[in-house]
């Protein structure tokens, strides 16, 4: 008899996007309960979309120690509240970290995280044009060093949050603008919070106008 996969316990409480096979957002939340081939995703942040039992997901969950990680699994229980998956399976995602990016047009001052031994740089002004719970995209006028970490200041909700990044990749819009996309680093857990509400909150929104949609 195989040995059904057990999710390392560390991953418990990490945050998470369901998607069905096709790659369709179904739903989102934390890691609440791992078991021996199951686990079980609550939310905090409001009403979880119901999904139907037996349909088949991946769920991507992103942890700042653990690293990235995908996970397949059936839909046992669903509810507002919870969902419950069983037959969990380790996946190899192809498409690696693509979550949910909300777009914005954030406009704040960026800083360099101060390091001994470097050259302590002005603050600059950017855009942040898109956020997801592991990074975030900007467009600025001035020249950025990709090799620096930096931070940025954002209210979300009404909520102020810092957030602590560095570039991983340099895009060019059909402007000709260059997107810096950057991968967010660890954080306090009160920063954390504030983000993971407001790209929840934008994931709702973008799931109930699809299904208003179909």
């Amino acid at each position: 008899m195989d040995m059904m996969y057990e999710l390392d316990r560390d991953y418990l409480s990490s945050v998470c996007e369901i998607k069905n096979n096709d790659n369709k957002l179904l739903a989102s939340g934390s890691l609440k309960e791992i078991k021996p081939g199951e686990v079980t995703i609550g939310t905090k942040y409001g009403e979880m979309p119901v999904v139907k039992f037996g349909e088949k997901v991946k769920v991507s969950i992103h942890n700042f120690r653990k690293g990235f990680k995908v996970i397949g699994g059936v839909v046992h229980t669903s509810s507002p509240e919870f969902m419950c998956l069983k037959d969990v399976v380790q996946l190899v995602e192809s498409e690696q970290r693509k979550f949910f990016r909300a777009h914005t047009n954030f406009k704040t001052m960026m800083d360099v995280v101060k390091k001994p031994g470097l050259v302590n740089l002005n603050p600059v002004e950017i855009e942040v044009v898109d956020i997801s719970i592991s990074g975030l995209g900007f467009k600025t006028d001035y020249v950025i060093d990709p090799e620096r970490s930096y931070n940025v200041e954002l209210e979300l909700e009404n909520k102020r949050c810092t957030l602590t990044f560095h570039v991983v990749r340099m895009d060019f819009n059909e402007d000709g603008e260059c997107i810096y996309g950057c991968k967010l680093e660890e954080m306090p857990d009160s920063d954390t919070d504030i983000l993971n509400s407001f790209v929840f909150h934008k994931q709702a929104e973008s799931i109930r106008e699809m299904r208003k949609n179909r």
